[in-house]
């Protein structure tokens, strides 16, 4: 990791939308919309304007690791790849969106869109009335993963999480 690091550019971005989407025509519109930009990541929704159910979300990661650290996008797409799916496997609505494409090396994650409004829009009273309904269960739902998450992850050892 040493040297100058550059985050993946928008050649590379579309790219990736291109690989996840082989059928799609060349000469198709496709734009991007920025949903938020961390120090450590963009979020983006790319679509293609014309075609529907061609859309993805591509998390980019904008800075290097702090450290020796591992890459959190390399963490984030093992979660996603090999936790997730057993987590859905014991209820598929407690489920995690799924990975379409990793770019280790330009450090580029595509994920599904998971239709609807987000939990904090739900929660803050952002989605629609008939959403905000639906806060209890999808709390219990949040709650439901997070079990699972730790039982698929529990190993034998004995640790002081304080420690």
């Amino acid at each position: 990791m040493s040297g100058f690091w550059v985050p993946a550019t928008e050649t590379q971005r579309r790219q990736v939308f291109r690989d996840v989407f082989p059928d799609l025509p060349p000469e198709a519109p496709v734009r991007r919309r920025r949903l938020r930009r961390t120090r450590a990541h963009d979020i983006e929704v790319w679509e293609a304007t014309r075609e529907p159910e061609r859309r993805l979300v591509l998390k980019v990661r904008a800075c290097r690791p702090i450290g020796g650290r591992e890459d959190p996008m390399a963490i984030e797409h093992r979660v996603l790849t090999e936790i997730a799916p057993r987590i859905s496997d014991r209820n598929p609505a407690t489920r995690c969106p799924r990975v379409l494409a990793y770019r280790p090396g330009s450090r580029m994650l595509a994920l599904e869109v998971v239709k609807g409004p987000t939990l904090d829009a739900v929660l803050f009273g952002l989605a629609p009335t008939r959403e905000r309904r639906q806060v209890g269960r999808l709390l219990e739902l949040c709650g439901e993963w997070l079990a699972h998450f730790h039982a698929v992850t529990r190993t034998g050892e004995q640790r002081n999480p304080f420690a």
